[in-house]
């Protein structure tokens, strides 16, 4: 199970960075952009933290297990970050 968690967290952090590429670029089209790129970049970090805190947990680490549930709960929040933004 780790392991897909493993994988689905590299691949949603590349799809954050992509998510703020695109708002750099300007394929956003609006005003929002500045937090389109802050919230892009935070999902690819906490998702990056999760995959990190997955690879210390295989090798055996402490903190990966204390980093775990630490990257799930900010991963939760930036996703409350993007509903907040997408309803206003």
């Amino acid at each position: 199970m780790k392991t897909i968690i493993f994988y689905l967290a590299l691949v949603a952090s590349a799809a954050g960075i992509l998510i703020a590429i695109a708002a750099l670029a300007g394929f956003g089209g609006n005003s929002k952009t500045e937090t389109a790129v802050f919230l892009g970049f935070m999902f690819a970090v906490s998702n990056a933290a999760i995959a990190y805190s997955v690879h210390m947990i295989r090798k055996g680490k402490d903190i990966g297990h204390k980093a775990y549930p630490a990257s799930l709960v900010s991963l939760l929040l930036v996703i409350l970050m993007i509903y907040r933004w997408w309803s206003v």
